[in-house]
């Protein structure tokens, strides 16, 4: 690899402070309570670029206070750091990424479990790394592996379950052209859930094809095949099975100079703090177009529906959530904020079925700052 040559350091600031009315901000089914509060963030970001390398840190804290709610269980002061780093060789890339979040359950489990009744103090750390290298021109192969864990660091809330997900990947690309290039993978993934007995291993491979149609669409499309080995503990017993099934993930986004149109339809394998490695059925489409030199507006909807691969008895949930914003640049670096939000989520089981809804109006003000050399 070449040596790295010095560069200079910049960083970025940018904050954020909204006033937020939600009918239902823990999406309760029964005993629903608004509230109305104020979310704030700061951000600062380093960074280091030179031809052949790029180093960042960038760290942030969010306080957000709220009314309404008796307990206040929603009010919550999280920091957030991430790290990271690219190095380019002759012939080669290497990459790493870390992040250290400590957050509270109210947001993270909503993507996660939407387990939002107890609301505690959640902490995600991860590392992930990847290296590529160019064995003849248009092709590379790579390898990849990272880790991450989640801790419950003051006491964990009832039926979650601290964990841990480690996972390797390999495989080749190869450019056609530069419009067409294929790329083929094999992983291995190890989820274990501290709190109570659950481990899943899972191996598999994918096939995806990106292209580049005209100036204005791209598109890709991945196939790919898994089997789940797992072990449950139920009542003293060990439960050991397996789950097979097939993944995809098929996109095309259209970018003009005014407007940037996405949309995406998948399949994954998510794990999750209820013990369970989830499979997920996911449908975005986003859509955000400039007005003007001052005013562009956006509109985002999102739908998902879980199912548990290693726990037959376990709940189904689907999630959905539909935002329309806009903003409003006042000055070179401050904009003012709206949003228009619903959130709807259905869990059923074979006891019962639940279903919660919300909306929300946020109004807020951001400052963008630009990259200054320190």
């Amino acid at each position: 690899m070449n040596a790295v040559y010095a560069g200079e350091w910049y960083y970025q600031t940018t904050a954020s402070s909204s006033l937020e009315a939600d009918s239902n901000k823990r999406l309760r089914s029964e005993d629903e309570k608004g509230v109305l509060g104020v979310d704030s963030r700061v951000d600062i970001k380093l960074s280091n670029v030179t031809e052949i390398s790029e180093v960042y840190v960038r760290g942030a804290l969010r306080s957000v206070r709220y009314d309404g709610d008796d307990d206040r269980g929603v009010d919550t002061d999280d920091q957030l750091l991430y790290a990271g780093g690219r190095w380019d060789g002759e012939r080669s890339q290497l990459t790493i990424d870390g992040e250290y979040l400590r957050q509270s359950s109210q947001f993270t489990e909503l993507q996660d479990t939407g387990f939002l009744e107890d609301v505690n103090r959640r902490v995600d750390k991860s590392i992930s790394t990847q290296y590529n290298y160019t064995v003849i021109e248009d092709t590379q192969v790579f390898a990849g592996a990272s880790y991450s864990e989640v801790d419950f660091p003051n006491s964990i809330p009832v039926s979650l379950t601290e964990y841990s997900v480690e996972s390797v990947n390999a495989g080749v690309v190869h450019n056609f052209d530069q419009l067409n290039y294929v790329t083929l993978s094999l992983f291995n993934s190890n989820y274990e859930a501290d709190t109570f007995v659950s481990d899943v291993e899972t191996n598999g491979g994918n096939i995806r094809y990106d292209r580049t149609f005209n100036e204005l669409w791209r598109g890709y499309a991945q196939v790919g095949y898994r089997k789940s080995n797992f072990k449950n503990e139920v009542s003293g017993m060990t439960v050991r099975d397996d789950d097979t099934g097939a993944s995809y993930d098929v996109g095309a986004t259209r970018q003009t100079q005014v407007s940037t149109m996405s949309v995406e339809v998948s399949n994954s394998l998510e794990p999750s703090a209820d013990g369970d490695v989830n499979e997920r059925t996911e449908v975005s489409f986003a859509y955000q177009r400039s007005h003007s030199d001052r005013f562009s507006s956006g509109l985002n909807v999102s739908w998902f529906e879980d199912e548990s691969v290693n726990n037959d008895q376990d709940s189904d949930r689907e999630y959905w959530t539909l935002t329309l914003g806009a903003d409003y640049r006042l000055a070179q670096k401050w904009y003012l904020t709206g949003q228009l939000r619903h959130r709807d989520q259905e869990i059923d089981n074979d006891a019962n079925s639940t279903s919660a809804d919300s909306d929300a109006v946020i109004i807020g003000i951001r400052y963008s700052g630009h990259k200054n050399r320190i």
